[in-house]
């Protein structure tokens, strides 16, 4: 308690190993209140370039809560980077709720520095802010070029199922960005609402500008209960919708018994794309694509080289123990295409 934290002071100087002073900073954050002496220590610790001491003086000023407040209003106007952010982040845990607290938070969302900006997302989740409010802040922020305030967008709506619904059709408006990364996390957050996405995410499928393997993947994300629809869609008229199917079948798991079927009957589709894309997921069912064996051991004379190099991998795969595999890869050893010659030769 409060009789340590004089000590517990002492331990923060710089001397001391990095381990002695985490540890520090930790019973000061659970002492809490009594800790009050030693904030501006800590606050001094957020521009620490060692990244434990800085996220243990994050968390221990959060727990000593509002004797904490006003000396990290202070240092959220640092000119340091790191300060800034970390006071940011360390306000949210206080929490605030003056208006005028809470404006600086919103305000960060906008800094110039992405590791504000971040801290600022990380924080408005726990200050008082009206729903259209927030949503606005955390929707242009998904679009922001830097990966870490995305990732904090993505933390603060993942488990909002009823946030994430209010602003569906926004995300679906940024699943066609410019940005691959933005594209992607609008994906993973649609498909965060359950089971209705898959109908949404088949639907975007059918655009130009849709990233096949981003709703693919987001698709397998919901689960193997959508593998009625994912069945279904191996049949839809567009060749876009068909490949993003197949791509999802084979990353779901636990892997569903007419999966492989459905899959090699893919191989005589009549757009080149799709045959290949239920060739590169059946490689991704491992073992379990072994009964397909035969349909993609005739993707071995295709014309393209592309689609004998994707069914060298795909043999190899799913037919290590067959007694024919070496055969066959000495037979495609000798193909006239350098390509594939080299990709026979490591497998």
């Amino acid at each position: 308690g409060a009789p340590a934290v004089a000590e517990l002071r002492r331990l923060l100087e710089s001397e001391e190993p990095t381990n002695v002073r985490a540890e520090a900073i930790m019973a000061l954050g659970r002492i809490g209140g009594p800790s009050e002496p030693s904030v501006k220590d800590l606050i001094d610790l957020l521009a620490d370039g060692d990244d434990r001491l800085r996220r243990e003086a994050i968390v221990a000023l959060g727990l000593i809560g509002d004797a904490a407040r006003k000396p990290l209003l202070v240092a959220a106007h640092s000119n340091a980077e790191l300060a800034r952010a970390g006071a940011i982040e360390a306000l949210g845990k206080v929490g605030v709720s003056n208006p005028g607290d809470v404006d600086i938070i919103i305000t960060s969302t906008n800094d110039e520095k992405s590791l504000v900006r971040a801290a600022a997302i990380a924080s408005l989740s726990k200050i008082n802010l009206p729903d259209d409010k927030r949503k606005k802040i955390l929707v242009e922020s998904l679009a922001d070029s830097e990966p870490s305030v995305r990732l904090a967008v993505v933390n603060a709506l993942a488990d909002d199922r009823k946030l994430l619904l209010s602003i569906e059709r926004e995300l679906v408006e940024l699943l066609t960005a410019d940005d691959d990364g933005v594209a992607w996390h609008a994906a993973f957050l649609l498909q965060r609402t359950g089971h209705d996405a898959a109908t949404v995410l088949l639907e975007v499928a059918t655009e130009d500008d849709a990233r096949v393997g981003q709703l693919g993947r987001a698709l397998s994300l919901i689960g193997s209960l959508i593998t009625p629809e994912l069945f279904a869609a191996m049949g839809h008229p567009n060749p876009r919708v068909r490949r993003t199917a197949a791509f999802a079948l084979g990353e779901i798991r636990p892997i569903q018994a007419d999966t492989a079927t459905l899959l090699a009957s893919g191989l005589d589709d009549e757009d080149p794309t799709v045959q290949l894309a239920c060739l590169e997921a059946i490689g991704r069912l491992g073992s379990n694509g072994r009964g397909t064996l035969a349909a993609v051991r005739f993707k071995l004379d295709h014309h393209s080289a592309q689609m004998r190099t994707a069914a060298i991998d795909v043999v190899s795969r799913i037919a290590m123990r067959d007694s024919n595999l070496m055969e066959d890869l000495i037979k495609m050893a000798g193909d006239h295409d350098l390509s594939v010659q080299c990709r026979a030769i490591e497998a």
